[in-house]
């Protein structure tokens, strides 16, 4: 089980989900999801872990919490196969006997291996998948009864299903808030570095602050590479890759996108390498 573990409240309320939310929602992501998670570890659960997309675009582990290996959710991204994997595109996947269940071949033993007998997991989404949310247990769960049609395998503070989408739906407040936080600072560190590059430029070429950006965007144009890029460049050297000699501030038009200027430019090597 987690450590430092808060008291669950005792009904999963809109109201102890909202002040949970309003806490977890200022810290990382990693950080503050197993606070929500840990309300679903009742009953037969005993790990929980949340997935979505890693910095590389691909899918996998975010934050987990519990007494559940953690390979255990880390593998099923690793061989594309599993429950939560299949949750990207499906609401709801229930398994409630791993060692009788001929589904996922690949990970399903290795769940097996790591003691994990039973999975649930639920696609997390706001207008467009964001990840899953996916519970372990370490026994099979036991037949369940129906409540109100629904399939009803937890006890305590999460108890139906419908609890546990209660529980999805803030998590995917919280993982989305994530993504637009982590945007916003890369914008940010995007738009310092290219700053820091026009001011390298506008001092060494007397330049004012349009023509230094003109000049790093119209080599980054003709050289096919990302502005973001080509700034960072000039930051990590104090050089213009490619440029044979200093502009002429004086004359303005050669400053515009896509025309050739008045500075000479020596082809790369190879794509994506400037000669030295």
């Amino acid at each position: 089980m987690a450590q430092g573990r808060r008291e669950l409240p005792p009904a999963l309320t809109a109201a102890a989900l909202a002040d949970l939310l309003r806490d977890a929602i200022t810290r990382p992501l990693a950080e503050a999801a197993p606070s929500l998670m840990d309300l679903a570890l009742t009953g037969p659960w005993q790990g929980a872990a949340l997935a979505g997309r890693l910095a590389s675009g691909a899918w996998g582990t975010l934050s987990e919490t519990g007494s559940v290996d953690p390979g255990c959710d880390q593998r099923q991204w690793a061989l594309q196969d599993g429950p939560a994997h299949d949750a990207l595109t499906v609401d709801l996947i229930i398994a409630g006997d791993l060692g009788r269940d001929p589904r996922w071949p690949r990970w399903r033993p290795a769940a097996l291996t790591l003691g994990v007998r039973a999975a649930a997991s639920i696609r997390l989404h706001a207008g467009r998948t964001l990840g899953t949310l996916t519970l372990y247990s370490p026994t099979p769960l036991p037949p369940a009864p129906l409540s109100s049609g629904r399939p009803r395998a937890m006890d305590g503070v999460v108890d139906e299903w419908a609890d546990l989408a209660t529980l999805a739906a803030h998590l995917s407040v919280l993982v989305e808030g994530s993504e637009r936080r982590q945007q916003l600072e890369r914008a940010l560190v995007s738009r310092s570095t290219v700053g820091q590059a026009v001011g390298l430029l506008r001092s060494r070429f007397g330049l004012d602050a349009d023509q230094g950006f003109a000049l790093l965007r119209r080599h980054s144009q003709q050289r096919n590479v990302k502005l973001i890029e080509l700034a960072r460049a000039v930051v990590a050297t104090g050089e213009l890759p490619g440029l044979d000699r200093e502009p002429d501030p004086n004359r303005q038009s050669r400053f515009r996108a896509g025309t050739a200027g008045d500075c000479a430019v020596r082809e790369p090597a190879h794509p994506g390498q400037w000669r030295s």
